[in-house]
């Protein structure tokens, strides 16, 4: 039962932070970019999640499935990871060569490469995600680590 709570509490820490951050942010970067600038950033945000979702592929449903299934065996909880990173870098890789051929008609204003290899680089790091590994193994509090870690990392660049 307090494991229970525990992660009830902890999955809830992590949706608020995930709902109030943007919150917080967008203002700050709306105000520092100028309109053009968070036009371009919004734009490139927009691009980089898209490219997660396609290289999210349903694995996080499926993967926190199989997980929880086989939670008492680490060995195949293992090779369920494994597979599901295995399947995703083949995806990632697809979609820098797609990325790498459209790439002039992608992002349309002038001196966006870096712009673009940063929403590709995103969407492509999504695919390292294996966040629903410890949502299978029940395990919230590693998650909620990474999510400070993440939100704190993109504040700072």
């Amino acid at each position: 039962m307090k494991k229970t709570i525990i992660n009830i509490a902890s999955l809830f820490v992590s949706v608020v932070a995930n709902r109030i951050f943007p919150i917080l942010l967008f203002p700050i970067l709306a105000r520092t970019l100028g309109p053009d600038g968070f036009g371009h950033y919004v734009q490139a945000v927009a691009l980089s999640y898209f490219l997660a979702q396609i290289t999210e592929w349903g694995f996080n449903m499926t993967g926190v499935r199989q997980v929880a299934l086989a939670a008492a065996d680490r060995v195949l909880v293992g090779h369920i990871v494994s597979t599901i990173a295995l399947s995703r870098a083949l995806i990632a890789c697809a979609l820098v060569a797609l990325s790498l051929l459209l790439s002039p008609w992608l992002l349309h204003f002038a001196g966006s490469e870096l712009l673009l290899g940063s929403a590709v680089a995103y969407g492509i790091a999504y695919a390292f995600d294996f966040r629903f590994a410890f949502y299978g193994l029940q395990q919230t509090r590693p998650l909620l680590i990474l999510t400070f870690i993440q939100y704190l990392a993109s504040f700072l660049a």
